[in-house]
């Protein structure tokens, strides 16, 4: 089966709530900071995964810099 709600959630230090998340509900991806938050379809799914790699590469080059 096929999981449909997925929540991966880093608390605060002190327990007090959620610092960062990324959840999937049905279709939609979230992204959520201090708060804040972004949906994605997750159709989109690909194209941000390959979006990502590209932004640690470049992360990454920059700190052997």
């Amino acid at each position: 089966m096929r999981a449909t709600k997925l929540a991966f959630e880093k608390r605060y230090s002190d327990d007090s709530g959620v610092e960062s998340a990324v959840r999937l509900e049905g279709s939609v991806i979230e992204f959520e900071r201090h708060g804040h938050g972004i949906e994605f379809d997750a159709t989109d799914l690909a194209w941000l995964m390959d979006a990502l790699v590209r932004v640690k590469a470049e992360l990454e080059t920059e700190a052997d810099a």
